[in-house]
């Protein structure tokens, strides 16, 4: 159980029509290419035309953060289900359209931010819950579902719940939706250590039997559902230089793979969302209030050994390494 948030890094740690990536210092926003569910199934699974509409790209040009403004693609290929499931196993996750009123989330939102029962989620990753030193995050919370018991929340949860459960069966028939939370953030939290949600070990099962890799869903049901990912972080060392900061508009969810090193992000004010695991059936099973914590990427200089975060910093320093501080050694070796 340690940071559950935006996905979970343990569980005890427990619209407008764009979703925005931003590094440290650019945004990058793209438009949502809508078009009718029924013009769009005809290399998959067919849907009714009030469920999901349309999937969100990447874009590849940036803005400045104040001023987010959508960016046009030119981009002719159908938005299937196919093309979704692809783009969340090459890139590590993709983000849909839920089909979900808003009115539905609202619901969910409001009665969330009034629940004070919600537990608390780890600090650190690989804390020990049975440790009576172990830390909680005070700015990060997360509640089952199940705790909502006004009837119309309920009846929304239900509703979310399906319409999930529908989505991921369309692009995914082996993935079982399973542990709907509710993630709560407060105002002067910090970003979550790096993690994925699943052991590079389960992954495996799960490509090695069914050639299918597990995964999580985040719902965004307030505006501005931010999410940290690594590019191309999908069971190996992050580079810290690919950290890009998801904002996720009501509406949307993301999907997203299991091995992605991806982290919860800060906000500066309390905000909500739903959270659940994409499952694979038994005997792949996950092992419950665990993930796995990630090392980032480090790059060493040959002659005295020291680390450096970017690339290129560490082959710059190699010249000057090379020339002031190891060359008479290299020469005189010769």
């Amino acid at each position: 159980m340690v940071g559950n948030d935006d996905l979970p890094a343990g569980a005890h740690q427990s619209s407008s029509h764009q979703v925005s990536v931003s590094t440290e210092e650019e945004l990058i926003t793209t438009p949502t290419p809508v078009q009718p569910a029924h013009e769009v199934m005809d290399d998959g699974p067919r849907v009714e035309d009030d469920t999901v509409s349309a999937l969100l790209r990447l874009g590849d040009q940036a803005t400045r953060e104040e001023s987010i403004a959508p960016v046009q693609r030119n981009d002719d290929r159908q938005c299937t289900w196919q093309s979704m499931y692809a783009e969340f196993w090459n890139n590590g996750y993709t983000v849909v359209d839920s089909g979900l009123d808003h009115s539905v989330l609202d619901t969910v939102a409001e009665d969330a931010k009034k629940n004070t029962k919600f537990d608390s989620i780890f600090l650190e990753i690989g804390e020990d819950v049975t440790s009576r030193d172990t830390i909680f995050d005070p700015h990060r919370f997360q509640l089952k579902v199940g705790a909502l018991k006004k009837e119309n929340t309920k009846a929304a949860i239900k509703t979310i719940q399906e319409q999930l459960e529908l989505i991921a069966s369309n692009m995914c028939s082996s993935w079982i939706v399973r542990r709907m939370t509710v993630l709560k953030s407060t105002a002067g939290g910090e970003e979550q250590c790096v993690h994925r949600d699943y052991s590079n070990m389960e992954t495996l099962e799960g490509l090695r039997h069914l050639h299918v890799v597990q995964g999580g869903v985040l719902l965004a049901i307030e505006d501005h559902t931010k999410f940290v990912v690594y590019r191309k972080a999908i069971s190996r060392l992050p580079d810290k230089k690919t950290r890009l900061v998801l904002s996720i508009d009501k509406g949307r969810c993301l999907f997203f793979r299991g091995d992605l090193a991806h982290s919860g992000a800060a906000y500066d004010r309390t905000h909500v969302r739903i959270h659940c695991y994409l499952d694979l059936p038994e005997p792949i099973l996950r092992v419950e209030d665990a993930t796995e914590a990630v090392a980032f990427k480090e790059y060493m200089c040959i002659y005295c050994n020291k680390l450096f975060d970017d690339k290129r910093a560490n082959k710059k320093h190699m010249r000057t390494c090379v020339q002031e501080t190891c060359g008479s050694r290299a020469t005189s070796s010769r």
